[in-house]
């Protein structure tokens, strides 16, 4: 779906339709230090693709740690940026 590539976000969407439920999915990679500029586009990619699909499946590559799902990172210094990533998602 071309029409949701935008710039400075590294995404793919496809619409699939399975028993007559149309349904956007969406592949995004954000590079490392890149988090808070690409999330906000996607936040309007995402805008965007809700006014006219009602269902949206994401997965993501972001980079990130967060104590929500990995509690080893706790306390290990070289994960700064990438714990700092999973805050930016959890507030998205």
């Amino acid at each position: 779906m071309k029409k949701y590539e935008v710039d400075n976000l590294e995404a793919i969407w496809v619409d699939v339709k399975v028993n007559n439920v149309r349904t956007v999915i969406g592949s995004v990679y954000i590079p490392p230090g890149d988090a808070a500029a690409a999330l906000d586009i996607l936040d309007t990619v995402i805008d965007r693709i809700l006014q006219s699909h009602n269902h949206l499946v994401i997965g993501m590559d972001v980079n990130s740690r967060s104590v929500l799902w990995d509690d080893s990172c706790i306390g290990i210094s070289e994960y700064q940026k990438s714990r700092k990533m999973g805050i930016n998602l959890k507030r998205s």
